[in-house]
């Protein structure tokens, strides 16, 4: 039997204007979904987007090996062995 652990949620309250809403509502609508879960979704996938541009941005601090160009004799070793 496989066990799952929930992370703990925390309540955040926000004021939206009327006509945020109204746009909010009906994108939700046309997605099938209620307002409340797109908020929470949208936000859920901006934090994740952030978290990925923070490794980026350090690994390519850290480790820039990716962000050096190629020799012209490792170039051509390349394109042999893939037939480019």
């Amino acid at each position: 039997m496989e066990t799952t652990t929930r992370t703990p949620k925390r309540r955040k309250t926000i004021e939206l204007s009327p006509a945020t809403l109204h746009s909010l509502s009906g994108i939700a609508s046309g997605r099938g979904t209620t307002v409340k879960r797109l908020i929470e979704k949208s936000l859920e996938e901006m934090a994740e987007d952030y978290d990925d541009v923070i490794t980026f941005e350090y690994l390519c601090k850290t480790h820039p090996e990716g962000l050096e160009m190629v020799s012209e004799e490792e170039q051509a070793a390349f394109e042999k062995k893939y037939g480019l």
